[in-house]
């Protein structure tokens, strides 16, 4: 019994050291181990407000380029469609004093068809013809008339209509101006020979002197062997 009792003590004190050392633990671990992770986690925060400051400026950086990209596609967009808008309206413009141009009455320059024609013998005779569903073609046939007889150049002045009978009978169902041998368009001379013509005739000069007065006419001419010696025709029809 005495031996028992003196070996007691030391056994209290192997308890009393390992509830001391249990005493210091944190979820059964000691300090080292949290100073570890401690670091661990410092390292891990700093990892991740480094990620977060890149992935943010990744962000804004790129929205911004994407913006300004956007911005730049825009403005070139604005300059396509300002540049089309602008060649619409040139084109509109154009195609409105073209237009303005076509319903304009044709004018004789009175000057410029007198004197071409200073000097100038004049034929035996000119039949005038124009056509009456034309805007402007009595008031043109009626200018020309004028200086005519402004000129002492003798003169017929009427309506074009068609012949009865024509001169072939395939003809017949052709318009007025046709049977005539004239073009439905600008004004045409028709002589009996094409040869009445040429730079010496009084016939070519007056084709001159029409072509530089109207401005902007279709000028034709042809032979018509059915025409009386020393006449020309002269048909006024529509511009175009």
């Amino acid at each position: 019994m005495p031996n028992a009792a003196t070996s007691n003590p030391p056994m209290t004190e192997t308890i009393d050291s390992a509830n001391a050392a249990a005493s210091t633990l944190f979820l059964g671990q000691n300090g080292e181990f949290w100073d570890f992770w401690l670091i661990m986690s410092l390292v891990f925060a700093a990892i991740a407000a480094i990620a977060i400051g890149v992935t943010t400026t990744g962000s804004i950086v790129s929205h911004k380029r994407e913006a300004a990209a956007s911005e730049e596609v825009l403005e070139r967009y604005k300059l396509g469609t300002s540049k089309e808008i602008a060649d619409a309206n040139a084109r509109t413009s154009q195609a409105q004093l073209e237009l303005q141009r076509l319903k304009s009455w044709r004018m004789v320059d009175a000057d410029t068809f007198k004197s071409t024609l200073a000097g100038v013998s004049p034929p035996k005779t000119i039949e005038l013809l124009y056509v009456p569903e034309c805007s402007d073609c009595f008031m043109l046939a009626g200018m020309l008339q004028a200086l005519f007889n402004y000129m002492r150049w003798p003169n017929s002045f009427s309506e074009i209509k068609k012949l009865d009978p024509p001169p072939y009978d395939w003809m017949k169902a052709m318009p007025a101006v046709l049977q005539h041998r004239a073009s439905p368009t600008g004004i045409s001379f028709i002589a009996k020979k094409v040869g009445e013509f040429d730079d010496r005739s009084a016939t070519a000069s007056l084709i001159l002197a029409i072509g530089k007065a109207v401005k902007g006419l279709n000028l034709q001419w042809s032979g018509d062997e059915l025409m009386p010696d020393g006449v020309v025709r002269v048909v006024v029809a529509p511009k175009l």
